[in-house]
């Protein structure tokens, strides 16, 4: 579904992807790694065809992005980006319709089937209580969920997403991603996604690229990438990488240093009680 091959992406005389490939099978998820600056947004946008690539090619649900107009692209692909711009004065439900545009002929109105798809996907990211406010009302991580639910509406094959994650809470967090999971079975959704959360990345990726500099350092499964030696020389980090029984990966940051000032809740006072 996804085949990039000997990417490069340069912004003036600084090299931000150098050489990267990527495959991504049919009903795939890749989890894009690294520490700030590495290169993973630029290479989601390159894949998707919203920056300049300066070398390489992409392949991506049999077209090259950069060789079609927008309105097919958008058959292909959704991209959901990580600081999105919301229209000023736009109501949600009307916001999550525009997922359909692609599919609307030109000079055409939306019709029963395309509001239909757009109040499904509100319904599954929890946002339809939301329809009739004004976009620019919502929290961050509301409006996270509202420009996933306008992306789930294109109902594109490839779902690109951008840290879809990072505004929300751990209920919402889990919620999103059990659902790009439960969507990605149901339609065979090929999925990439940045992520700075190791542990959420290693429990929902079938497969990962850790970039570091703009270029490819490990790749492979979850137990080959997230291993505490490699995060530690590419991130500077200190864990400890655990198997949550289920096949994925759970990374836990471990201190340098004990906490010897934290009181203890359990301890005695002086009086036999306790604080």
């Amino acid at each position: 579904m996804i085949r990039a091959r000997d990417i490069t992406v340069r912004f003036g005389d600084a090299t931000i992807v150098d050489g990267v490939d990527v495959n991504v099978p049919d009903g795939g998820w890749l989890g894009l790694l690294g520490p700030n600056g590495a290169g993973k947004t630029t290479l989601l946008r390159a894949l998707a065809g919203l920056v300049r690539r300066d070398g390489g090619t992409v392949d991506l649900a049999g077209i090259d992005p950069r060789d079609h107009d927008r309105r097919t692209v958008a058959r292909r692909v959704a991209f959901v980006d990580q600081r999105p711009v919301l229209p000023p004065g736009m109501r949600v439900a009307e916001y999550v319709l525009l997922g359909r545009t692609a599919h609307v002929g030109t000079l055409r109105m939306e019709g029963q089937r395309d509001v239909e798809v757009a109040r499904e996907a509100m319904e599954r990211l929890d946002v339809e209580r939301f329809a009739e406010r004004d976009v620019l009302t919502l929290s961050g991580g509301e409006a996270q969920r509202v420009v996933l639910a306008r992306a789930l509406a294109q109902e594109a094959p490839v779902l690109l997403l951008d840290e879809p994650t990072a505004a929300l809470d751990l209920g919402h967090k889990q919620q999103v991603l059990e659902l790009v999971d439960e969507l990605r079975r149901e339609r065979g959704l090929t999925v990439v996604t940045t992520m700075h959360d190791l542990t959420v990345a290693g429990q929902f990726a079938f497969d990962m690229v850790l970039l570091a500099g703009g270029r490819v350092v490990a790749e492979g499964a979850p137990a080959d990438v997230l291993d505490a030696a490699t995060l530690y020389e590419h991130f500077g980090a200190r864990v400890q990488v655990l198997d949550d029984g289920c096949g994925g990966r759970i990374v836990v940051p471990l201190r340098t240093t004990a906490n010897l000032d934290r009181p203890s809740a359990l301890a005695p006072d002086d009086a036999g009680g306790h604080p």
